[in-house]
């Protein structure tokens, strides 16, 4: 990374040369350069920040702009906490393509819940299958699922994973819940039942 030294003495190469240049004087023109060199040293640490910004892990300034783009903020029960934040954006980054029951104990897991999956069977009502008075369910009921949670999964407060201000501990399953429903196959019922 260059430093001012680096961009002034840059700025002093580009100029004309002559004896109305005297650029080791401390003259007007010479305070200019060392405005512009400022000026190119700030962009160069800005830019460099801008790496650590890509990335959702350690991501501060363009966290909402992250959040908008994987559409996890801004809508009621997504985490208000830094820490919160960031994990529900790298679990929607990362959860692409998987239908199975331990694809998404992993996806909870990411976002620091810890979950079990049941798959229900339910008898569906079907002529000449069942006789009378076998109990049976509706076509919604077909592919339902149960994800078994802990009632309240609590998120503390951690340096360098959260901001002042935040609270020492959170919880709350609304992030579960959300992430779930959303990444859930289009035919699938959830049930979450919390113990």
């Amino acid at each position: 990374m260059a430093c001012l030294a680096d961009y002034f003495e840059a700025a002093k190469r580009l100029c004309p040369t002559g004896p109305a240049w005297k650029l080791d004087e401390p003259l007007i023109f010479s305070a200019l350069l060392k405005a512009i060199a400022q000026s190119f040293t700030d962009f160069d640490v800005y830019l460099q920040n801008l790496l650590a910004e890509i990335h959702p892990q350690t991501s501060v300034i363009m966290l909402p702009v992250q959040e908008q783009i994987y559409g996890v903020g801004g809508t009621l029960g997504y985490p208000t906490t830094l820490q919160g934040r960031r994990n529900a954006i790298l679990a929607k980054a990362n959860a692409k393509g998987g239908q199975s029951p331990q694809f998404f104990i992993n996806l909870a897991s990411q976002l620091g819940f810890t979950i079990t999956i049941d798959e229900l069977v339910f008898n569906i009502a079907r002529a000449g299958v069942y006789a009378a008075g076998t109990p049976f369910y509706g076509e919604q009921y077909s592919s339902t699922w149960v994800v078994n949670a802990p009632l309240n999964t609590v998120t503390y407060f951690r340096a360098g994973e959260s901001w002042a201000g935040e609270p020492t501990a959170s919880w709350g399953n609304t992030l579960l819940e959300n992430t779930l429903n959303t990444l859930k196959p289009a035919h699938t019922n959830i049930i979450f039942s919390y113990s």
